[in-house]
């Protein structure tokens, strides 16, 4: 996660396997939504102060093969 106010990066998230395709942030800015060629989306929490762990849930999909 970057801050633009220090120009500089805060944290960053482990999980995904491959390289991600989307990212969609919440509304109210406290969720972020990514979707990965590894065939996973994965909510994370990126709210001020939040658990060590941000990864909230992680939804798998199918395996398509249509790059092939």
């Amino acid at each position: 996660v970057w801050d633009l106010r220090q120009n500089k990066m805060i944290y960053s998230m482990h999980g995904h396997g491959d390289s991600l395709t989307g990212l969609c942030l919440s509304s109210e800015g406290s969720y972020l939504l990514s979707n990965s060629m590894d065939n996973t989306v994965r909510i994370w929490d990126v709210r001020p102060f939040a658990p060590k762990e941000r990864c909230v849930k992680i939804f798998q999909g199918n395996i398509h093969n249509f790059e092939k």
